[in-house]
């Protein structure tokens, strides 16, 4: 997550029940505007993970999803995050910030990250 998310660094502060990085693993993740904790709240590898902040949202009861579909020459992934925003009214302002920012980090980042991955991997 950090060569991608703009966290840095993320460390796993609590490790899953079977998983390191699966349910009821806590990680916290060091941004410019301070740290965020997230817990894994469902873990079906390799199809989903749910998560929820617990503590360093600017949101109320910040939660989400990512889902990882196969498709043809690759994978889809549908990430859903739900939240209620601690000051009312902002909640739309909120949202267009929030997918500039994951719409740059998986595109920009991610994206060429896992292609550059898969080439070395091709590669061997």
């Amino acid at each position: 997550m950090a060569a991608w998310s703009g966290f840095k660094p993320v460390t796993v502060t609590q490790p899953g029940e079977r998983e390191r990085n699966g349910y009821g693993s806590q990680r916290t993740m060091r941004g410019p505007t301070g740290a965020v904790v997230e817990e894994v709240v469902g873990w079906d590898p390799p199809h989903s993970c749910r998560y929820r902040v617990i503590a360093g949202s600017p949101f109320v009861e910040h939660q989400g999803e990512l889902q990882l579909e196969p498709r043809k020459g690759g994978t889809e992934l549908t990430w859903r995050i739900r939240f209620r925003p601690k000051v009312p009214g902002t909640g739309t302002v909120l949202r267009a910030l929030l997918e500039r920012m994951l719409h740059d980090a998986l595109s920009r980042k991610l994206k060429p990250l896992i292609e550059s991955t898969r080439r070395d991997a091709i590669e061997r």
